[in-house]
């Protein structure tokens, strides 16, 4: 399954697209064709990708329904889909977008 959204944040046109196979559980989220999350394992459920653009706060949620899945993308606690406020757990972004370059952040705790 693939969703895209488009988001204007700081008078910038930004795509962002979701790459979700519901066979193997494998999850894909690019900014601007930029890769900046994939699933590390094929049993990664993660329902929240959190990352900033322009320092807007940016969520991709994925919801498991009995008979598939929905996704939202949520910019600062508002739904692109219903415009309304959400309230959802917010996790670790997973990168940063500042003047249209995506920088991962580092996931993995450094021994």
């Amino acid at each position: 399954m693939s969703k895209q959204w488009v988001v204007t944040i700081a008078e910038r046109d930004y795509k962002i697209e979701l790459e979700h196979n519901i066979w193997t559980n494998t999850q894909k989220v690019c900014i601007n064709g930029q890769m900046i999350f994939e699933s590390p394992t094929k049993l990664y459920i993660g329902g929240i990708i959190c990352f900033n653009i322009e320092g807007q706060t940016c969520a991709v949620i994925i919801t498991n329904k009995m008979l598939g899945f929905s996704y939202d993308l949520i910019v600062n606690g508002i739904s692109i889909i219903t415009q309304k406020r959400v309230k959802y757990a917010a996790t670790q972004p997973v990168a940063v977008m500042v003047n249209g370059v995506a920088q991962k952040i580092n996931q993995d705790k450094e021994k």
